[in-house]
C-alpha cells in the first residue's frame, strides 16, 4: 500500500490514528504545522517532519506538501487539526491534483471551522442551539447587560484562532468579570462568540458521512474535562448512541454538506433533558481512541472510502468502554491545586487515582508501542513543574522585580534586554531620566509612542503650537512604533484634543523607519517600553533617546506617560494633561535656548497632516 501523510501534531489525535492505518498495512509518515509542536514517535510513525507553520507560510507551506507527496509517494493526505483542515481547504484545487485528500470541499470546511456558520445552520434546520449574545464592544456589553443570564461562555469564532487566544472555551461569571475582557481586548467581542452557559455533560456523536448518510455512528460522554468547566476529554466512556441527538448530528451534517469524518458535540442536562449544540469538528478528534478501543475503527472505514472501498463497518460496539488521556489527567489535577485549594485537590489526586485503576484504559498507552504516552505525559509534567517553580519563584520575589519580569513578557525578546538593563540601572540609581545633550541645540524633534493615534500626535501638536507662539523655528514629527498606516486618530483622542483647541481629524499614522530616527536630533519617548523598542531597532540613535515626562522642570522619578488606549475618554483627557504640563516646560526650555525666527507666522490651529510639517 502507499504511504499516507497526516497533517497534525497533536499526539491524542495522530497517535491512534497512525496505529488505526500501521494496522491495517498503510505506512503513515506525520507533518506537524505548528512552530515548537513535540516530535511525534510511535512504532506506527515511519516519518516526522515539520512545515513551514501556515499562518505565515501559506503558499510556502503547500510547495512543501507538493514535494514531500512527489518525493515520498503519497497517495492521501489526512488534516488532524483545524489548522491542517483549513489549510487543505484554502488550497484545494491545487492539492487535489497530486494527492487524494481527506476533506471535504472548502464550502463545507468554511461552514464547521466558522462557529457562527455552524450555529446559523443549526439553528436553521432545527438543532437546538444555546442563547447567543451580540456584543461586539464595551459599549454594547454594558448596553445589553440587564438581558445578559450569567453564567456566560466565550469561545473563537474561528476554530483555527484557538493558539492565538490562548483558550478553547471561557467562562464568565459576572459583569465585572466579562467587562475586565473588553479593557484587556477591545476587540475581544470581534473574535468570541458570547453564548449562555449551558449546564450538563458533553456528549460527542462521532461519525463517517457519505454522500449525506453516516456509514458509521458512535457516541462517547466525557465524565472529565479539560479545564473543568469545559474543554477536551480527559476521561470519556462509550455509550449506545441516543437516537435525537444521532438525528440532529446527522440533520446538521447534511446541511452543511459534509462527506468524512466528524464529531458533534453536544451538552445535555440529565436533570432538565435540554440540549444545546456546542460545535462540530470537521476532522478527527481527541477521543478517537475511545471509539478505535470500542470497535469502530473510523480511520480505517476513512481510508477504504478515499480509495473508493465499500468498508464494513459493524452495527454495534462495546459499551461501557472508560478510556483517559492521562496527561490531560495531570493538566486538570495541576489545574485545580492552583485554583481550588487542598480540600479540592485532595478530592481531585483521589479520583485521579481511581481513574489509572482498571477498568479505564489509556488513550495512548499500548504495550507494544509505550513511547507516545510515556512521553505525552512526561512532557506534561515538564510543564506543571516548571510553572509551579514559577509560583514559587514569584511568591518569594520582591513584588517589585516580580512586576518588572511580567511586564518585560508583553515585549519581544529583542526589546526586553534594553528594557530589563534600564529598569535595573534606575532601581540602583545608576541611570537618571535626563534630557539628551543634543536638545538645547535640537532642530527636529520626534515623538514616539505604540500606535500614533493617541498621545504622540498630541504632544507634537501641542509642541508645535507652542512654537509658533514664540517664533522658534523647529520640525516636528510623530511616528508609531506598531502603526498602521493611515490609521486615523483614537475618537477619544479627537475628542480630548478639541477641548484644548488642537484638531486631531486630520492627522494620519506614520510609522516609525529609520530614516525618520537618522533625521531628527531628538526622540521623545512616552514610556519604558517605547524607550526599549526604540534602542532595541535602532541601537545607533541610544543618545537622542529621551522619555518626555523627563523634560519636565521638576521631572518626578516614574517619567512615564501611559497609554490610554484601553482605558475611557477621561483616561485620555488626564493624558493630555500630563502631555501639556511636559510640553509646557519642554518649549520653555527650547525658547530660552534656541534660536528665534521672528519671521515665523503666527499659524491658526489647523488640522494636523501625517506629512513632515515645521513650525
Amino acid at each position: 500500500m502507499k504511504p499516507v501523510l497526516l497533517l497534525g501534531d497533536e499526539p491524542r489525535i495522530v497517535i491512534p490514528l497512525a496505529r488505526s492505518l500501521h494496522a491495517h498495512g498503510v505506512p503513515v509518515d506525520v507533518a506537524a504545522l505548528t512552530a515548537g509542536a513535540p516530535r511525534v514517535v510511535s512504532q506506527a510513525v515511519r516519518r516526522w517532519s515539520r512545515l513551514p507553520d501556515s499562518p505565515e507560510c501559506g503558499d510556502l507551506l503547500v510547495a512543501a506538501i507538493l514535494d514531500h507527496t512527489e518525493r515520498y509517494g503519497y497517495d492521501l493526505l489526512i488534516p488532524a487539526s483545524d489548522t491542517a483542515l483549513s489549510v487543505i481547504a484554502g488550497h484545494y484545487d491545487v492539492l487535489a491534483q497530486s494527492v487524494r485528500l481527506d476533506c471535504p470541499e472548502p464550502s463545507a470546511v468554511v461552514n464547521v471551522l466558522d462557529k457562527t456558520r455552524t450555529l446559523d445552520a443549526a439553528a436553521a434546520c432545527g438543532v437546538p442551539v444555546p442563547q447567543r449574545y451580540s456584543l461586539d464592544s464595551l459599549d454594547a456589553c454594558d448596553h445589553h447587560a440587564s438581558r445578559i443570564r450569567f453564567p456566560v461562555i466565550a469561545k473563537p469564532r474561528e476554530k483555527r484562532s484557538h493558539g492565538e487566544n490562548g483558550f478553547k472555551v471561557r467562562r464568565f461569571d459576572s459583569l465585572d468579570d466579562l467587562r475586565s475582557a473588553w479593557r484587556t481586548d477591545p476587540t475581544f467581542g470581534l473574535r468570541h462568540l458570547i453564548q449562555e452557559f449551558c449546564p450538563g455533560q458533553g456528549i460527542g456523536i462521532e461519525t463517517l458521512m457519505l454522500d449525506g448518510r453516516p456509514l458509521a455512528l458512535f457516541q462517547h460522554r466525557r465524565l472529565k474535562e479539560f479545564p473543568a468547566s469545559g474543554g477536551v476529554s480527559v476521561v470519556a466512556v462509550s455509550e449506545p448512541v441516543h437516537p435525537e441527538l444521532a438525528e440532529h448530528a446527522v440533520r446538521l451534517l447534511r446541511a452543511l454538506k459534509w462527506s468524512g469524518v466528524a464529531m458533534v458535540e453536544f451538552r445535555v442536562d440529565d436533570e432538565s433533558g435540554r440540549v444545546a449544540l456546542m460545535e462540530v469538528n470537521g476532522r478527527y478528534w481527541g477521543s478517537l481512541a475511545l471509539s478505535i478501543q470500542a470497535g469502530i475503527d473510523f480511520p480505517w472505514y476513512a481510508w477504504q472510502v478515499a480509495h473508493g472501498e465499500c468498508p464494513a463497518c459493524p452495527p454495534a460496539y462495546r459499551l461501557g468502554v472508560r478510556a483517559r488521556w492521562s496527561a490531560g489527567a495531570f493538566q486538570r489535577l495541576g489545574a485545580v491545586a492552583q485554583d481550588r485549594g487542598a480540600w479540592s485537590f485532595s478530592r481531585e489526586f483521589t479520583a485521579v487515582i481511581r481513574d489509572f485503576l482498571p477498568p479505564t484504559r489509556d488513550m495512548l498507552w499500548s504495550r507494544r508501542d509505550p513511547r507516545p504516552a510515556i512521553e505525552d505525559v512526561a512532557r506534561t509534567m515538564r510543564v506543571l513543574i516548571r510553572a509551579a517553580l514559577k509560583r514559587r519563584l514569584r511568591s518569594v520575589t520582591p513584588h517589585r522585580i516580580a512586576l518588572l519580569w511580567r511586564r518585560s513578557r508583553l515585549l519581544s525578546p529583542l526589546s526586553r534586554r534594553p528594557y530589563l538593563r534600564n529598569a535595573v540601572l534606575r532601581m540602583l540609581g545608576l541611570k537618571r531620566n535626563t534630557l539628551p545633550r543634543s536638545w538645547i541645540r535640537a532642530r527636529s524633534v520626534l515623538f514616539v509612542c505604540h500606535g500614533n493615534i493617541i498621545r504622540s500626535p498630541m504632544a507634537a501638536a501641542l509642541l508645535r503650537r507652542a512654537m509658533e507662539r514664540c517664533g522658534r523655528s523647529m520640525e516636528i514629527e510623530s511616528a508609531g512604533l506598531h502603526a498602521n498606516v493611515d490609521q486615523g486618530p483614537d475618537p477619544r483622542a479627537v475628542v480630548a484634543a478639541e477641548e484644548l483647541g488642537i484638531s486631531l481629524r486630520g492627522h494620519r499614522a506614520n510609522p516609525m523607519t529609520p530614516e525618520l530616527v537618522r533625521r531628527v536630533d531628538v526622540v521623545l519617548v512616552m514610556d519604558y517600553f517605547n524607550e526599549a523598542e526604540v534602542i532595541a531597532r535602532y541601537p545607533e540613535a541610544r543618545s537622542k533617546v529621551a522619555l518626555l515626562g523627563a523634560c519636565r522642570d521638576h521631572a518626578p522619578d516614574d517619567c512615564e506617560i501611559d497609554d490610554p488606549y484601553r482605558d475611557d475618554v477621561d483616561a485620555v483627557r488626564r493624558c493630555y494633561d500630563h502631555l501639556s504640563t511636559c510640553i509646557a516646560d519642554l518649549a520653555g526650555r527650547l525658547a530660552d535656548n534656541g534660536p528665534h525666527d521672528s519671521s515665523a507666522p503666527a499659524y491658526a490651529h489647523s488640522p494636523l497632516r501625517s506629512s513632515n510639517r515645521s513650525v
